[in-house]
């Protein structure tokens, strides 16, 4: 919203796909998390043009903020959660 760019949604079924597509030329850009990317980066088959979060990444400490490089204000981050079926009996336990 913030660049005004139409982005056209393609759901993958997972980041494997996803980098299967960007690799091959059918996609031109992406959003994913670093561990999916990182190896193709290092590789020198995908550049990586910002990171979401308020800071730089300890992992890519050479790659600006999206809000350093473009765009002040910008920030994405992510949930994680743990998650089980609906009416599944399971529980988390120290032991």
């Amino acid at each position: 919203m913030m660049t005004g760019t139409e982005f056209k949604i393609v759901q993958f079924s997972g980041g494997g796909a996803m980098i299967t597509d960007m690799l091959g030329g059918h996609s031109h850009a992406t959003i994913s998390t670093g561990s999916v990317v990182i190896p193709h980066m290092r590789a020198g088959a995908l550049r990586v043009l910002g990171v979401g979060g308020k800071r730089r990444s300890p992992l890519l400490p050479d790659v600006p903020t999206i809000a350093q490089a473009a765009y002040p204000g910008y920030e994405a981050t992510g949930w994680w959660g743990m998650l089980a079926p609906a009416g599944h009996r399971c529980r988390l336990s120290k032991s």
